[in-house]
């Protein structure tokens, strides 16, 4: 059983080694006859999908400014360890002040 799986391991060892010597290969072609370099044109990055635009509305821009809002809740939290950790950076309070 174990000599079956070394034999695996080694097959794919070398077919991995291959693949590397074959692109090793086309890059070095590809250099040595430097008029053949095409350079493929990349298709434009399409970020909608990560993170879609949207229209910013003052109502909402406002109402992320009541208490009640998630978004005011985490950046009062975030802006208080900020404040937090400039204090204890100015002001060094004892030997170990991280």
């Amino acid at each position: 059983m174990q000599h079956c799986c070394k034999a695996a391991i080694l097959f794919q060892l070398l077919a991995n080694h291959r693949s590397i010597h074959a692109d090793s290969e086309e890059v070095y072609y590809t250099l040595r006859n430097e008029t053949a370099v095409v350079i493929p044109a990349k298709p434009p990055v399409e970020y909608q999908h990560f993170a879609p635009f949207e229209k910013l509305e003052w109502k909402q821009f406002i109402a992320n400014f009541k208490i009640s809002s998630p978004i005011f809740r985490f950046s009062l939290r975030l802006a208080v360890t900020c404040f937090f950790v400039i204090y204890c950076q100015v002001f060094a309070l004892g030997q170990y002040s991280y």
